[in-house]
């Protein structure tokens, strides 16, 4: 098996992705597409004190979805980044 078809495997499996709506900046037809959606938490320190923050890593096939822009929008589920 390839890269390319490894990736297409992993992105297929239910257990590791999810169903996602793609819709470009502008209003764009939008697309369904599959996503690895990550929420790792970072810690950033500022003088004695440490902060972490909430933040979310989406992961998709740039062959889904074309060209990709900053403004594009990707949701899942009911939250759309």
């Amino acid at each position: 098996m390839g890269f390319a078809a490894a990736m297409a495997s992993m992105f297929a499996n239910p257990m590791m992705s999810a169903a996602a709506t793609y819709t470009p900046e502008g209003g764009g037809a939008a697309k369904p597409i599959r996503v690895i959606v990550r929420s790792p938490d970072v810690v950033t320190g500022y003088a004695e004190a440490r902060f972490v923050t909430g933040t979310a890593v989406i992961d998709l096939l740039v062959s889904a979805v074309g060209d990709l822009r900053e403004g594009d929008q990707i949701a899942v589920g009911a939250i759309t980044y």
